[in-house]
């Protein structure tokens, strides 16, 4: 499985809203999708999600801005269920003032603040051993730091144009 997000523009996101046109949305979702940083394209559920889920929200926490990046969103297609309800397909928005907060929040992760992080979510005490992980190790502080990085890039160009943000689990 894996989730893919893509920007979408605050007047097509009010259309969707208003069309509840599930077909459209998917289309535009999943076809000619534009490259990175405009979407970012099957970050493996199994493998990448994880690390930028318990990176940005390592309390699982609800009611925190940064948990609705991988947990939450709002779905498009108000289809009965509740709205926490989150199932495969099902494509789920921030709007384009969530995508500023969020984006603002974080930027506010620096470097020395994402170290001290990172030793926080994955229980080390000696910074030190944070530097000595093995180039393979796909949990390692360098490379949960570059997704964190391409999630800020997605984010903070979302932020600039003023748009809002689509997500959706899938099973390809």
């Amino acid at each position: 499985m894996s989730i893919s997000y893509r920007h979408i523009s605050a007047e097509l996101l009010a259309k969707f809203l208003e069309q509840q046109d599930e077909d459209a949305l998917k289309t535009y979702m999943f076809e000619e999708h534009p490259p990175f940083p405009y979407s970012i394209h099957h970050y493996e559920t199994g493998e990448y999600f994880p690390l930028i889920r318990d990176y940005l929200d390592p309390d699982d926490d609800p009611t925190s801005l940064l948990w609705h990046v991988v947990e939450g969103m709002h779905p498009v297609i108000r289809d009965g269920l509740p709205p926490d309800n989150i199932y495969l397909g099902q494509v789920r928005y921030l709007s384009p003032a969530e995508v500023q907060t969020i984006a603002r929040q974080m930027l506010e992760i620096t470097p020395r603040k994402g170290i001290k992080r990172y030793m926080d979510w994955r229980h080390i005490d000696n910074e030190d051993l944070v530097w000595e992980e093995d180039p393979s190790d796909y949990t390692g502080y360098r490379f949960v730091w570059s997704l964190f990085q391409d999630m800020l890039c997605f984010f903070r160009i979302a932020e600039e144009a003023g748009d809002g943000i689509l997500r959706c689990q899938t099973d390809y």
